[in-house]
């Protein structure tokens, strides 16, 4: 009975073998395919010299070209296929927040987004509204399959990418963890993936109850080259822990950007992420001062800075949130204002509010627009994480 089980041990661990050596024979000539339509490359000899010379870089011509025909769609000409309830696409704290800052410095204004993390177009949208009311164009970038599946389904009148942004100045393949699909995942958790370089590993809570599949990484500059694009009204980046890398490599002396919301998973006021902004030319806005904040930069070269008004010393501030009743996503029943930085809200020129006591923690709740009138500031419980 042993030798029998060792024997069939030994038959599955054979055809687990030459299964691998399959996959990485396909991989390696989808490679050399891939290779051979970027590099115009024939012959084996130039095409390993090609490869030597280092991986295509952001503005490389052959790599434009590529995403062009490659990776992006077109906005759709259908009509949109919206299938949630206005009142409930936005119901996290997150997304109340931002869609107050978006009223806030948008109003009246058509302009060009980008949303870096788009899910599925339409629950958690930070751009849907902009499009739908102002008539906005922009580019949507989703690397989750499923979720962009349902996001083309969606008829967005924007650009759509499945791509991941790169982490480098150059396009590279990533691999993608992200949560299974049904089992009682919330929808929020399931467009919550994680991007891992192939020589990396992912601890075994990460594992635990997610699928993994390979994603195509580009970075953002390319796509916005690919649409000949140097400007940008805003941009939404919540792409889960890799911001910061995607931000050091922005060329932001070539692509301006005029207000930027970033998920930077660091817990309150990251100093450093900050002043990197800062010195970027950003004024430091407004901040969700939560476990998982949303920080809100605003270039002080555009007209929506010029706006603000606001005085010399607090220019280059770095710290908001002593300023604020609330700084976690804890509370029962919140208004806008005590998520909002009063400085700039309910109006937006600048003034001197004083420092406050924060609400003390007591647990862990999101939060969501009470079934009043969409324009009530009154928010309550929505789902507890346990």
């Amino acid at each position: 009975m042993a030798a029998m089980r060792r024997h069939w041990m030994l038959l599955m661990a054979t055809a687990a073998l030459a299964f691998f050596l399959v996959m990485l024979s396909s991989t390696s000539l989808s490679s050399h395919a891939a290779v051979t339509v970027l590099g115009g490359q024939s012959d084996t000899q130039d095409e390993i010299a090609w490869r030597m010379r280092g991986p295509l870089m952001a503005d490389d011509p052959r790599l434009i070209e590529y995403i062009k025909h490659h990776l992006l769609l077109p906005p759709s000409r259908l009509p949109y296929n919206l299938t949630i309830a206005s009142s409930r696409r936005n119901v996290y704290l997150s997304a109340i927040f931002i869609a107050s800052i978006a009223r806030q410095l948008f109003r009246g204004k058509k302009g060009f987004f980008v949303e870096a993390g788009a899910l599925d177009g339409e629950y958690m949208s930070h751009t849907l509204n902009l499009e739908l009311q102002l008539g906005w164009q922009g580019l949507l970038v989703e690397p989750d399959r499923n979720n962009f599946s349902k996001l083309r389904s969606k008829q967005r009148k924007a650009w759509t990418s499945a791509v991941c942004l790169s982490v480098t100045p150059y396009a590279e393949e990533m691999l993608l963890w992200r949560a299974v699909e049904g089992h009682g995942t919330p929808s929020l958790i399931q467009g919550t993936g994680r991007l891992f370089s192939r020589y990396e590993l992912a601890t075994e809570s990460e594992l635990y109850n997610t699928v993994l599949s390979s994603a195509q990484c580009v970075p953002v500059s390319s796509l916005l080259l690919a649409l000949n694009i140097t400007h940008v009204d805003f941009f939404v980046l919540d792409v889960e822990q890799v911001e910061e890398k995607i931000l050091f490599y922005f060329p932001f002396e070539k692509i301006s950007v005029d207000v930027w919301a970033v998920e930077h998973v660091t817990g309150y006021e990251d100093q450093s992420f900050i002043r990197f902004m800062i010195s970027k030319g950003y004024y430091y806005f407004d901040a969700l001062c939560a476990e998982v904040p949303d920080f809100i930069f605003v270039r002080k070269g555009s007209e929506i800075f010029e706006s603000l008004q606001v005085p010399m010393e607090p220019t280059n501030r770095s710290a908001i949130c002593h300023f604020k009743k609330v700084r976690t996503r804890t509370n029962y029943s919140l208004a806008v204002e005590d998520l909002r930085d009063l400085h700039h809200y309910p109006q937006l020129i600048y003034r001197d509010v004083p420092e406050v006591n924060p609400v003390p923690l007591v647990g862990d709740y999101f939060l969501s627009w009470s079934p009043k009138a969409e324009n009530s500031s009154t928010m309550t419980k929505y789902v507890v994480l346990q």
